[in-house]
């Protein structure tokens, strides 16, 4: 995979004429400062494109959305009753008891 570095065309001749220009003059102490300022004038690597500014989209709602189902859930496990004045198997049970098209006709060997 490529660097950004190597993307950017200008940044990448900004780092190249540095590079070159300390081995004509003298580095002085001075010299990381200068090549800081001019990668500074360049500016920020912009990335065009619909999936990194989606990416960062995604990144910034995650936390929201996770802070959202956790309390959503929240609400849910507090308004469900207890359970115990509930019969949930008896429903099922009432259901598996209609009778079937053979008992109505009579058809029972």
């Amino acid at each position: 995979m490529r660097s950004k570095v190597t993307d950017n065309p200008s940044l990448r001749n900004a780092l190249r004429s540095a590079h070159f220009s300390r081995e004509k003059d003298e580095t002085g102490g001075d010299w990381p400062f200068r090549v800081m300022k001019r990668v500074r004038v360049i500016g920020p690597m912009a990335a065009p494109g619909f999936w990194p500014d989606f990416e960062r989209l995604v990144w910034r709602l995650a936390p929201v959305s996770c802070m959202l189902a956790l309390a959503l859930a929240t609400l849910l496990l507090l308004n469900i009753g207890s359970g115990f004045h509930e019969d949930y198997l008896g429903t099922v049970t009432s259901e598996l008891d209609q009778p079937t098209m053979v008992e109505l006709l009579g058809l029972e060997s």
